[in-house]
């Protein structure tokens, strides 16, 4: 087991090695597995694509904007994402991507859903669309330079917006 943990972190550190290097789209698996010193069937046994390594490697990324709902919001991991998405804009590549922009609101509103009362619902599931398109949406303009805010008002703006649409998810009725 730590071999398969020691392999998938080499992958992921062959992967955030190349992102900072190179753009997004020059990246190739023969890249990232010979950084990694691994096998492409190795890879796979890991990653199902460089799609799913680019999700896995920035799943902090959507750890921290989830706590957006969190009473106390914004957290200081939220904020210190918030500081990091700025640090790097220069990575806007992301940004620029639809496809990566879909995968983002995707697992974004995976990780919002289960926070929302009666999360098996579609009306949940479209308010966890809602709160992780509205929030992948701004953070864009923002690092495009078409919204101009200091980063600490953005992030409590954000999470107002969020708290907000979260408000509509249907509640729990009791019966008594």
């Amino acid at each position: 087991m730590r071999q398969k943990n020691k392999t998938r972190a080499a992958l992921l550190d062959a992967f955030q090695s190349l992102i900072f290097s190179q753009k997004l789209e020059d990246i190739s698996l023969t890249q990232v597995v010979e950084l990694a010193d691994v096998g492409r069937s190795t890879f796979y046994q890991h990653f199902n694509n460089l799609d799913d390594l680019l999700l896995t490697s920035i799943e902090p990324l959507f750890d921290a904007l989830s706590t957006c709902l969190d009473a106390q919001a914004p957290t200081d991991d939220f904020q210190q994402i918030v500081d990091h998405i700025w640090d790097n804009r220069r990575m806007g590549q992301f940004w620029r991507n639809p496809s990566i922009i879909t995968n983002f609101e995707n697992k974004l509103c995976a990780k919002i859903r289960p926070q929302l009362s009666q999360p098996e619902t579609p009306a949940a599931s479209l308010v966890a669309q809602q709160i992780s398109a509205s929030l992948i949406s701004i953070l864009k303009i923002w690092v495009s330079g078409r919204l101009t805010m200091p980063s600490d008002e953005l992030a409590k703006r954000l999470c107002v917006s969020a708290q907000a649409l979260a408000a509509t998810s249907p509640r729990r009725v009791w019966a008594f």
